[in-house]
């Protein structure tokens, strides 16, 4: 999980100072590398923590539990495949 964060972190600080570098590009494929690579991170969270946390500890924390339903909420607005899709498309499409 540690990994997945951040390289996630990673990518947006260095995608972010590109963009404040270059403040009239529009950036496109960039964010949309940077949500891509985020979403994966939390699907990464969202997979392993309940495993490494144990049962335990989910049925004892709410806390730990609504912050991952607050994850799974903040992934249902990245729209998986069509985002990726796209994303690919912009990628391998020439500029014109």
């Amino acid at each position: 999980m540690h990994a997945a964060v951040a390289a996630a972190d990673a990518l947006l600080a260095v995608t972010a100072t590109r963009i404040d570098a270059d403040p009239a590009t529009a950036h496109h494929d960039a964010v949309a590398t940077v949500r891509a690579a985020v979403e994966r991170a939390c699907r990464s969270v969202l997979d392993a923590a309940p495993e490494i946390a144990g049962v335990d500890v989910l049925a004892g924390s709410p806390l730990l539990t609504a912050r991952l339903a607050d994850l799974q909420i903040y992934l249902r607005q990245h729209h998986g495949g069509r985002d990726l899709a796209a994303l690919g498309r912009a990628l391998v499409t020439p500029a014109t």
